[in-house]
């Protein structure tokens, strides 16, 4: 049985933290969701052009401005991380599109907005919320 220590669970945990709240590349956000599109085989290849254009690309385009807000405000580092996490939490949700019902994703970043912690937190998740209410709708 291999066992660990408490300071190698705690750098584990940490290393976990560290690579949810990584801010993601547009290339592999969309190279995910398009294979995920793939894998579950309710997009069509024709289909796929238009998901990234219509969807993907737009999406990808206002998590990086709220990033970019929340910067810019200047909050703490963990506050920060924590913001970016719930965006990505909020990215990984929309890999759904086009493979379930706009509301199940809707409801998704909803769960997410209800287990920030801080108000940068909230404030990323409700605005990528409110962005993405009218896109799916569509």
């Amino acid at each position: 049985m291999i066992t660990m220590d408490s300071s190698e669970v705690a750098a584990r945990i940490a290393g976990e933290r560290a690579e949810k709240s990584r801010q993601h590349s547009q290339e592999e956000y969309v190279k995910s969701a398009v294979d995920y599109a793939r894998e579950c085989g309710w997009v069509k290849e024709e289909q796929l052009p238009m998901l990234q254009e219509r969807y993907l690309v737009p999406i990808y385009r206002k998590y990086l401005e709220i990033i970019q807000e929340v910067q810019a405000e200047n909050p703490p580092a963990s506050e920060f991380q924590e913001s970016v996490r719930v965006l990505n939490f909020c990215l990984e949700a929309t890999h759904r599109i086009g493979t379930t019902d706009s509301n199940n994703i809707l409801l998704s970043v909803a769960a997410y907005r209800r287990q920030t912690r801080s108000e940068y937190a909230d404030y990323a998740v409700t605005a990528m919320q409110e962005f993405l209410c009218p896109l799916l709708a569509t």
